[in-house]
């Protein structure tokens, strides 16, 4: 019986390893793409976008605020961060991502 004890806890506790593993791995391309992804889309599209990023649990969430120029110019915008994140960030490519545009606010 103390051998089954033994195992169970060393499997709870690689378990938990790994799940700990998974999210830091989550949070530095979070953290990469909060710098990356604004560069890249002022090169791609002329317009440096405000973003916004939600993480809840394996759900990602990215609003970028363009101009309504760049937005009437570009529809495909959102197609376009899909297949960057997925390229070059496969850990956040995983989760269920959802990618929204809007018009920023023009400042006076």
């Amino acid at each position: 019986m103390k051998c089954w004890k033994k195992i169970m806890i060393g499997l709870g506790l690689s378990l938990f390893a790994y799940i700990g593993y998974r999210g830091a791995k989550v949070a530095a391309g979070i953290a990469g793409l909060s710098k990356d992804l604004p560069e890249y889309l002022n090169n791609t599209f002329g317009e440096r976008p405000s973003l916004s990023i939600t993480l809840i649990w394996k759900r990602c969430k990215i609003v970028l605020g363009f101009s309504a120029e760049t937005l009437e110019k570009n529809p495909q915008i959102t197609s376009e961060v899909e297949d960057y994140i997925t390229r070059f960030y496969p850990a956040i490519g995983k989760l269920k991502l959802k990618v929204l545009t809007k018009e920023r606010e023009k400042k006076e």
